[in-house]
């Protein structure tokens, strides 16, 4: 039985967006999962009376805050989160 093969397409990048309508990390690799790349809006911020995600839509300026997981590999470590005027906060574990 021969098995034939062909190009379906070609990764340029590899974004993951840890926190929902916040900057994306650049890898170099990643993990799939069924539901898409392991750690990818893994967190989101939910407006209280509602129960509603914030979304960039409503907040343009979530997309100028930049997320990243302190060790890239392992999406259980802290989140960090760089605000548009450079300063760091961190998250509790995920």
């Amino acid at each position: 039985m021969s098995h034939a093969s062909w190009e379906l397409g070609q990764v340029n990048r590899i974004l993951r967006y840890p926190v929902k309508s916040m900057k994306g990390e650049a890898l170099e690799e990643s993990t799939l999962a069924w539901n898409g790349l392991v750690g990818d809006r893994s967190f989101g911020f939910c407006e209280v009376k509602s129960g509603g995600w914030l979304t960039a839509r409503e907040f343009p300026r979530l997309i100028l805050y930049e997320p990243r997981y302190t060790d890239p590999l392992n999406t259980d470590s802290p989140i960090v989160v760089t605000t548009p005027h450079g300063r760091n906060s961190q998250s509790a574990t995920g």
